[in-house]
């Protein structure tokens, strides 16, 4: 995909999503019904770049005809905050400034415009109350339970948590080295009690150290699409990024049990589908360049970056 001016963090995005087969079987579906075109609809724009890119066009072909995800971007399809911003130069004369997004942001959005797409009638500002579409619902949802557990009295209380993405967090594991294996990282923010500093409903205490309760994870359901997110920015360091490195493998194991018809199934098996990278110039997490690496079959990866393929 070309780069039409700060639209790398689009194009590395694209090249791992359309590489999830659910995940494009949904935008498939969804532009052989579609009255609108890719002008009109994100999700048909999501579409026709897919074509685009397996038929390899290019020769003649402008720019803004080669990425229309790019450009459905910019005209504000996926949410203003990707839509170029007007400011004025020293001379007071204005310009466009297209500045660089956040390519989770953008997959949010995109997730988003999927779920809005199956329920047509409800309007766009309803559209964070979409928990139960199919791509929320049997995709991407990832269901937990958090037992809040109160120190002094040991009362406990449940609930059930969802969310789209699996959020890491490197900084904070203790490594012995500079390098971690995912599952680890995985399970041991799993098992990581946290504590918080709320006030005990049934006792009134606050703990000694004012942190009264311990709050313990358990996941209830694996999604079928695992979307991990590494958090790299480190907090109170004004946008410094962790450096550790983190180990991805071909595949991974899931962490729930399954049953059907009575019986237990192991858990599910992800294999890897590609990574969105974002490349820090300063490390900081202000500015930068995104690129995707993908898993291309047959044992091969490959690096996109924009209209550039590398080995």
């Amino acid at each position: 995909m070309p780069n039409l001016g700060h639209t790398c963090f689009v194009s590395a995005v694209v090249q791992v999503l359309l590489r999830v087969a659910p995940l494009r079987a949904m935008v498939d579906k969804h532009a052989e019904t579609c009255r609108l075109t890719a002008r009109r609809c994100a999700v048909c724009a999501l579409s026709q770049q897919a074509r685009v890119l397996l038929e390899a066009r290019g020769a003649g072909w402008g720019r803004e005809d080669r990425a229309p995800i790019a450009v459905a971007a910019r005209r504000g399809l996926l949410g203003n905050e990707f839509k170029p911003r007007n400011r004025l130069d020293h001379r007071g004369r204005p310009y466009v400034h297209n500045q660089q997004c956040v390519a989770r942001d953008l997959l949010e959005a995109l997730f988003k415009a999927l779920a809005h797409v199956e329920f047509p009638r409800i309007p766009k500002s309803a559209q964070d109350l979409l928990r139960e579409s199919v791509i929320d619902e049997h995709l991407i949802g990832r269901v937990y339970r958090q037992r809040v557990i109160c120190r002094t009295c040991s009362r406990a209380s449940d609930g059930f948590e969802w969310e789209r993405f699996l959020r890491l967090y490197p900084a904070q594991h203790p490594r012995r080295s500079g390098v971690i294996p995912l599952q680890e990282l995985i399970a041991w923010q799993i098992n990581e009690v946290d504590t918080n500093v709320m006030r005990c409903e049934t006792c009134g205490d606050a703990g000694e150290d004012g942190r009264a309760h311990e709050t313990h994870v358990f996941p209830e359901r694996d999604p079928a699409v695992l979307v991990v997110v590494l958090v790299r920015t480190l907090e109170n360091q004004l946008g410094l990024r962790d450096q550790t490195r983190v180990v991805i493998p071909r595949e991974i194991d899931g962490l729930v049990s399954r049953e059907m018809d009575g019986l237990a199934l192991p858990p599910r098996r992800y294999r890897f589908a590609g990574a969105v990278c974002h490349i820090s110039y300063d490390g900081t997490s202000n500015g930068g360049h995104y690129v995707a690496a993908c898993d291309v079959g047959e044992d091969r990866y490959r690096v996109f970056d924009d209209d550039t393929v590398e080995p």
